[in-house]
């Protein structure tokens, strides 16, 4: 732990003794939580940012996580921030490695709030699933075309990629306007179409041979 003379955000702490949870989803093992004042000495000591936000330590009453959190709140006692960020939680069961890793990479860019990156990210993620299922085309457009002719996705969904400019064909190069414009609410979106894209092609067929098992029982 940094002591008060040297690091600057405890340096802050006006001697005001944190009394209030925060209700928020934890970081550490999602769930949703009153964070608590942390039990542990004088981290129970809130400080007060120059913009009269709040800035405290807390403690997930979750017993099988119990972890630390740093929030950021406003005078209501309403969270603006968390550290660790939270970041989108998916399942891996089945993807290669490359994919996971790119989508990793691009839940931890959402995190934080680089939109461009991580809409560089998760068009890497649908890049390398077209290329490990073979769906070949001029752009990724075409590929994600091709893909659903490969593995069971509903037309629907591929259809409705088109609404997301991150994925149109300007979007390929890294000097595209496209990027300028991502925000937050498209990448949530483009997270979400990622994700059950991905489970559709990994994960579907478990789930319809699970369902197919019953019948022979």
């Amino acid at each position: 732990m940094y002591p008060r003379s040297v690091h600057p955000l405890l340096s802050q702490v006006s001697g005001k003794r944190s009394s209030f949870d925060l209700a928020a989803t934890c970081p550490h093992c999602a769930h949703i939580v009153q964070l608590r004042p942390s039990p542990y000495g004088e981290l129970q000591y809130d400080a007060t940012l120059s913009n009269g936000d709040g800035v405290g330590i807390r403690t997930c009453p979750n017993i099988e996580c119990m972890a630390t959190v740093v929030v950021v709140y406003q005078s209501d006692a309403q969270p603006l921030l968390l550290f660790p960020p939270l970041v989108t939680r998916f399942d891996t069961t089945g993807m290669p490695e490359d994919v996971i890793g790119s989508l990793n990479e691009a839940t931890q860019c959402q995190a934080l709030g680089c939109f461009r990156a991580a809409a560089i990210m998760i068009r890497r993620t649908l890049e390398e699933l077209c290329a490990a299922n073979e769906a070949t085309g001029n752009n990724l457009a075409d590929r994600l075309e091709v893909l659903s002719t490969k593995v069971l996705l509903p037309k629907t969904l591929i259809d409705g990629l088109t609404n997301l400019r991150l994925l149109g064909n300007d979007a390929a190069h890294l000097e595209a306007q496209t990027y300028n414009s991502v925000g937050s609410d498209e990448i949530a979106v483009a997270m979400e179409v990622t994700i059950a894209i991905l489970r559709s092609v990994y994960q579907m067929g478990d789930l319809v041979a699970k369902l197919d098992a019953l019948k022979r029982i």
